[in-house]
């Protein structure tokens, strides 16, 4: 399914323009009004992998701006970015370097400060041309939120897209590598049935009754026989009858 990547951050930090910029097309509207992006976008997005040649898919969420005071609809927005956050694999932290240090560390402690799988992203880096400018700029702001991996961008000049397209292959490679032990699931239907054996698994270690035990440990082998070709005859009806039109 890919990565799933939500870019955050206060109204008018060049979320949407960085949005655009990465998928290299106009697919959000970009405006100095606050409040312009009131729901989320989702596109589809290739990066480039780890390894030489290598692809990795993402999804591309662009979310509302952060901020308080907002009215209804924006509020709305608000909160599916903030549950867009807490789905993400992924989050591009976007920050404009001349906001106010207080207000964005609010609104980053609103979303919880998922500081593990975030980057810092300073925008606008064509306002701080001197090397050493933004290598204080971006400690001070790695510093503040405690994110470690931080890059600057600009949309304006194209300035540090790349590299952002690289780190985010290099992270989503590291989200979709396959550990040893670990199997990746290529069908909803194995999903189901890895998700339905767990329940019935966690239902056998919370009980403290054998017959309840042995119940569920029964269904979560019924379950997992999907992977070995035994599927339960119910299970293969109820799936025929829900997928075909069957007449008399």
């Amino acid at each position: 399914e890919g990565a799933v990547v939500a870019i955050a951050g206060l109204p008018n930090a060049g979320k949407s323009s960085l949005f655009n910029e990465l998928l290299g097309a106009d697919r959000s509207l970009i405006s100095d009004e606050a409040g312009t992006t009131r729901d989320i976008i989702r596109e589809q997005l290739r990066l480039p992998g780890a390894l030489a040649g290598e692809q990795q898919l993402a999804w591309l969420s662009d979310t509302a701006g952060l901020r308080e005071g907002a009215g209804k609809v924006e509020r709305m927005g608000i909160e599916r970015a903030r549950s867009a956050v807490q789905d993400a694999d992924l989050v591009l932290f976007v920050v404009d370097p001349t906001s106010p240090p207080p207000e964005v560390a609010g609104e980053w402690k609103s979303l919880g400060s998922p500081t593990s799988k975030a980057m810092l992203v300073l925008h606008k880096s064509d306002l701080f041309p001197a090397p050493e400018a933004r290598q204080e700029c971006l400690r001070q702001w790695s510093t503040l939120l405690g994110v470690s991996e931080a890059v600057w961008v600009s949309s304006r000049t194209g300035d540090g897209l790349d590299g952002l397209s690289r780190a985010l292959g290099r992270r989503a490679s590291e989200l979709t590598r396959v550990e040893a032990g670990e199997f990746i699931l290529t069908r909803i239907e194995q999903q189901d049935a890895v998700h339905r054996a767990r329940e019935a698994l966690e239902r056998a270690i919370a009980t403290d009754s054998h017959e309840l035990l042995a119940a569920d440990l029964r269904a979560a082998l019924e379950h997992l026989s999907f992977f070995i070709g035994k599927t339960p005859v119910e299970e293969t009806l109820g799936r025929i009858f829900s997928q075909f039109c069957i007449g008399k």
